[in-house]
């Protein structure tokens, strides 16, 4: 049965993810061999990047990478595992275009080399940033360097790139050296940066870009050994210049870097804007590792994309609509344990691009589907990637759902405009066909969650422990907590689960938490179907394994039956 139009969705915003241009009629690749020892260095593939994006804002014709970034941070990179080529084999949009292969050259950087032989005409010059570490000055004047590049029509591009594309007789004007302003800090790069182009980027936008890593990586002395002073976030870079938006990188570690981002942030809609890509933030040091401390009471979200490429492809297509189907109620007894497995991270999209994909594709195994899984997913994917969003709505099992999966911010009611931002978070999972939602930190009257009618809120990282209720601030949402059992392995989490149940004096709903869906996510299936073969002998409980909906579906059944007969009763 599905659900009525929900009247309570509010339209979508179609400036925070806007469509990159128009959709495909053919495709250009080229192997850009990130992560091989004579592939491209990190210099040159965000090059080639910003080259796909200028490329790619101009017609039907679209560049498209393999192997173009790597998500250092996660262990993942071209090397591992050539998943651009698997997209177009998978992805009907993209398989079925016509398609001319170029030919790198054989040596170091020379992906970039013949993408400049065959689009060099079409570029204005180069934009040279400053290699500079102290101040974090290098990882600033580069995300500098792209927007100004996006603006001028050029490529940006470090001293020693520059010296290398002179070598092979690419003879570019420079149009900007950042090296030229002396720049002292980060911040005072984005401040220049901010004042300088900010202006003639789409200031329509209702989002920026930042190309930096999140933080999970140990510190010592000050952070001086930040992957991001020599490896940039290129996930979002051709996407940014497809539509012209306004990029920076800031390793936010004072109250300086905090007034540049908030700066920035200013100049945007407040409760309508969010960050794409991490904003480098140490652990410990200062604030959650992916966003910054100073975003609290704010409503402005990060949305991370380590890994992420061709987006300037995927984005030009029209965004994803589907219709939210109804959750389905089982019946069951006191004596019985509801349980939806949970995979989390899916707000990060390039566990989604990689990790989730993994799971579905190369390493599927027929225990795939055996047992329900909720996949967390991010409703921005149906934006920003309609052709990857589709295949995982085409090979999801029966039984198996998603949970719309929100930004990692921990919110509350103080936060500027937050209702706004509540507004368009569920507009765009009710359009997505996805009317559960799982929140990262907080709970869910101080997200103002409840307003909306989800058919439940999933609420905690891994093991938050709320049991099942109805919504106080609005009874017809339910609302469960996550639960994890030592490091999540089959035999510790049974054992966990029966002993939680043996103490129950009734029925028990759960969300287990599985864990992230990085490469560990190709074992979900097999490890769901091993923990419902454990649990399935017990003699004192009856285990039932659904996906979210249903669960919350079978949850609100049980309460309204209560009320029912103890409305007879009285």
């Amino acid at each position: 049965m599905t659900p009525p139009a929900d009247s309570s969705a509010a339209p979508v915003d179609p400036q925070l993810f806007p469509r990159a241009g128009t959709a495909p009629e053919s495709l250009v690749t080229l192997d850009v061999r990130v992560g091989h020892p004579d592939g491209d260095t990190p210099d040159a593939a965000a090059a080639a990047k910003v080259l796909q994006g200028l490329v790619n804002r101009r017609g039907a014709e679209k560049l498209y990478l393999y192997n173009s970034c790597s998500d250092i941070t996660h262990q993942i990179g071209g090397a591992e595992w050539e998943v651009q080529r698997d997209w177009l084999r998978a992805l009907p949009q993209l398989e079925s275009l016509p398609t001319t292969e170029l030919v790198r050259h054989r040596h170091r950087d020379g992906g970039l080399r013949r993408l400049l032989e065959v689009y060099g005409d079409t570029v204005t010059g180069v934009v040279v940033w400053d290699p500079r570490r102290r101040g974090k000055v290098a990882m600033a004047t580069f995300g500098a360097a792209v927007t100004i590049a996006s603006q001028r029509e050029a490529v940006p591009v470090s001293p020693e790139l520059l010296d290398e594309l002179r070598g092979w007789g690419i003879d570019l004007p420079v149009i900007e050296d950042l090296r030229d302003h002396g720049f002292r800090s980060d911040h005072e790069v984005v401040e220049w940066s901010v004042r300088e182009y900010w202006a003639t980027s789409d200031t329509t936008l209702n989002v920026v870009f930042s190309l930096g890593l999140d933080g999970w990586q140990g510190i010592q002395e000050w952070a001086d050994n930040w992957w991001s002073n020599d490896v940039f976030n290129e996930g979002p870079i051709d996407y940014a210049v497809a539509v012209n938006g306004f990029c920076f990188n800031l390793d936010m570690v004072d109250g300086y870097d905090d007034h540049a981002l908030l700066d920035l942030l200013s100049r945007y809609p407040a409760g309508r804007t969010a960050i794409l890509g991490w904003v480098p933030t140490h652990p410990v040091v200062y604030g959650f590792a992916e966003m910054p401390q100073c975003l609290n009471l704010t409503s402005s979200y990060v949305i991370g994309v380590n890994g992420f490429s061709n987006l300037s492809v995927f984005a030009s297509y029209p965004p994803t609509a589907r219709t939210p189907g109804a959750g389905r109620s089982i019946p069951i007894g006191e004596r019985d344990t509801v349980i939806a497995l949970i995979a989390t991270d899916g707000d990060a999209l390039h566990c989604v691009y990689r990790g989730m994909f993994s799971a579905f594709s190369q390493r599927r195994d027929d225990t795939f589907g055996a047992t329900p899984i909720t996949w967390t997913i991010s409703p921005a994917l149906a934006e920003l990637a309609p052709p990857l969003f589709d295949y995982f709505d085409r090979q999801l099992p029966e039984g198996s759902d998603f949970a719309a999966a929100w930004a990692n911010k921990i919110q509350t009611p103080y936060d500027s405009d937050l209702q706004t931002a509540v507004d368009d978070v569920y507009a765009r999972s009710v359009r997505a066909g996805i009317r559960t939602l799982w929140t990262v930190h907080s709970g869910e009257e101080s997200q103002l969650l409840p307003a909306h009618p989800w058919d439940g809120l999933i609420i905690g990282y891994a093991d938050s422990r709320e049991e099942a209720r109805l919504s106080a601030a609005n009874p017809v949402v339910p609302v469960i907590g996550t639960w994890s059992f030592g490091a999540n392995e089959v035999e510790e989490t049974a054992d966990g689960l029966r002993a939680l149940s043996a103490t129950a004096d009734g029925p028990l709903f759960l969300v287990v938490n599985l864990g992230a869906e990085f490469d560990e996510a190709a074992d979900f299936s097999r490890r769901a179907s091993e923990l419902r073969a454990l649990l399935e002998n017990d003699p004192r409980r009856s285990y039932h394994f659904l996906g979210a909906a249903d669960l919350f579906a079978t949850y609100t059944s049980y309460v309204a039956a209560l009320e029912s007969t103890s409305g007879a009763r009285a």
